[in-house]
This record gives structure tokens, C-alpha cells and sequence, in this order.
């Protein structure tokens, strides 16, 4: 999501953005990892949710977007790309950082 059209009469909606995935043993029924981007280490995988928060997110702000969905709540059957693990037992991003992030996007929509 680089290039948002603004246009006066329509929002610009970025419908799924995430997909990166972090397996934790234990906690899924997943054998092997795979997707968008892969992660074996939970500083990494919060460190590049950042920099895509901030790149895609945040910075397209001004450019019309108001509003994103991300990709996914929780991990489902072979997909680890969830916020929590597919048990519900462990949440993978640090919820501090999210909830620092999604302030700093609800402060730009309202410039």
C-alpha cells in the first residue's frame, strides 16, 4: 500500500495488511512456517510490525487512508500470522507497542 488516490467522495481503505508470521511451538497445529514475511524471534517480528505500521499505515494517513484491517486476530489451523497464538495463550506482539501505535494513527486522522 504505497500510492493511495485521494479522492474527495471515497475512502481509501487498506482491507488486510500483516501476514507476518511467528510460530510458537506448542501452540498451533502448524508444522512448518510460512507466509508474507517469517519471523523466529518475537523482537523481530514486533520491530518489522512497527516499521510496516509506520510506513504503509501512519504515512498514508494524510494521503486519504482512513481505515485498515489487519492480518489476523489469531493464528488458524497452519497460519501463524495471528496477533495471538491459535490457543489464545500467548499474544505475540508487545501490547504496549500496538497500543502506542494505533494512538499515534487515531492523532493523525484527526489532523
Amino acid at each position: 500500500y504505497t500510492n493511495p488516490q485521494n479522492h474527495e467522495k471515497r475512502m481509501s481503505i487498506l482491507s488486510e495488511f500483516g501476514g507476518y508470521s511467528y510460530l510458537i511451538p506448542g501452540h498451533s497445529l502448524a508444522q512448518k512456517l510460512y507466509g508474507y514475511k517469517k519471523f523466529t524471534d518475537k523482537l523481530k517480528l514486533n520491530t518489522a510490525i512497527r516499521k510496516l505500521y509506520e510506513d504503509s499505515i501512519i504515512r498514508n494517513i494524510p494521503k486519504g487512508l482512513t481505515a485498515c484491517v489487519f492480518t489476523q486476530l489469531t493464528d488458524v489451523e497452519d497460519e501463524c500470522n495471528g496477533i495471538m497464538t491459535a490457543d489464545r495463550e500467548i499474544v505475540k506482539l508487545d501490547e504496549k507497542r500496538i497500543r502506542n501505535l494505533n494512538q499515534r494513527c487515531m492523532r493523525r486522522l484527526k489532523k
